[in-house]
């Protein structure tokens, strides 16, 4: 059984729901996954121009290029040494979490290109709260799409 599938069989148990990418679900009870689906080609494009602008600012030797730098390889990595299904990224749309979130979408463009795939979207976990802000939540839900 596959990493998603026993997540989603996990999910299910738990009386969460797997939802695929830009998948609008109008209730939800505890968890949302976005499924890795086919990236849009105009997706395709802002990632991997996201990675070219991050590979350059990385590529400075300041502090914050380091750590860019740093981040982008331990993404790279993971996608890398678990493949594009064995990667999932929780997100819960903070300022760290909005980070990672697009230093994966980076990482994982480049890897698709470099390896010769289809770009592929980014497994995405959201764990729901009864008293998020509803703000938090409809950002979340408008950046996974």
């Amino acid at each position: 059984m596959g990493v998603l599938a026993l997540l989603a069989l996990l999910l299910s148990a738990a009386g969460g729901v797997l939802l695929p990418l830009g998948h609008r679900a109008r209730v939800v009870r505890r968890y949302t996954m976005s499924l890795p689906t086919q990236a849009d080609p105009i997706d395709d494009r802002d990632a991997l121009e996201l990675h070219r602008r991050l590979s350059n600012r990385a590529a400075l030797s300041d502090p914050f290029g380091r750590a860019l730098s740093e981040g982008l390889d331990v993404c790279s990595q993971a996608i890398r040494l678990y493949g594009v299904e064995g990667v999932i990224t929780s997100f819960n749309g903070g300022k760290d979490a909005v980070a990672i979130l697009h230093l994966m979408r980076a990482a994982l463009a480049a890897y698709c290109q470099k390896a010769g795939l289809p770009q592929a979207r980014l497994p995405v976990l959201f764990f729901e709260q009864q008293d998020e802000f509803p703000e938090v939540d409809a950002f979340v839900r408008e950046a996974v799409r």
